[in-house]
């Protein structure tokens, strides 16, 4: 049986069966012009946020952020298939400013690939603009787990997941390639965890439908 390959970091997301497109849609999409992004701000009370996109880059492994708008607004590294490496199938991370106010990063293989969204914010009541991590996402094949950046039952995993990327970074950026897939695949523990937390969540709301439709049976049959 063939397995799909993971998407390669910063290729537009792919579009589900079910969403509905028009046909400029789907024109768009066949041109790679056109991706199931999010550019709005999710999290309104965001678990990380900073002052500059610098300080979020250096929470994954940089010393600085890799992109800027009037350098270089998209960054691959490596832009091709380090010697001995599969070349479609390598580790490799990408940066892209995608608009003004939002700045992605993208770490992946052939198998997993990790996302973090960086966005622009403004505090409730004022204008003073700060910087957050709005969407972090980790595909594992084709599964797709999205770590609430506001939830803090999902801290330690959004920490785990930076400290993770941070090593795998700062490996390649010393050439330690190697040292670098072996810190990548230590996301499988990781994704073990998040697959049994989702089983639980599953589990908790099943529990609470079930007490529901009892509670609403109880009512019906109470004279």
């Amino acid at each position: 049986m063939l397995i799909a390959m993971q998407r390669r970091p910063l290729e537009p997301i792919p579009f589900d069966e079910d969403d509905i497109l028009t046909p400029f849609d789907r024109l768009a999409i066949l041109f790679g012009k056109k991706s199931k992004e999010n550019s709005d701000v999710l999290c309104v009370q965001p678990l990380i946020y900073s002052e500059n996109y610098n300080r979020l880059f250096e929470m994954i492994g940089f010393i600085e952020t890799p992109v800027h708008p009037k350098v270089r607004k998209k960054n691959l590294y490596p832009e091709v298939a380090p010697e001995d490496e599969h070349p479609t199938g390598f580790l490799q991370y990408g940066a892209e400013i995608r608009r003004k106010n939002h700045v992605i990063f993208e770490i992946g293989d052939y198998s997993r690939l990790v996302r973090f969204d960086f966005k622009e914010n403004y505090r409730e009541g004022d204008d003073q603009l700060f910087y957050q991590l709005d969407e972090l996402q980790i595909w594992d094949g084709g599964t797709r787990f999205d770590l609430n950046c506001e939830d803090v039952n999902y801290q330690p995993y959004i920490s785990l997941s930076s400290r993770i990327i941070s090593n795998c970074v700062q490996f390649m950026s010393k050439g330690l390639y190697s040292d670098a897939k072996e810190s990548f695949a230590s996301l499988d523990d990781l994704i073990r965890n998040l697959n049994d937390l989702s089983d639980r969540f599953e589990n908790q709301r099943a529990e609470e439908w079930l007490q529901a439709q009892t509670q609403a049976q109880q009512n019906t049959n109470t004279p």
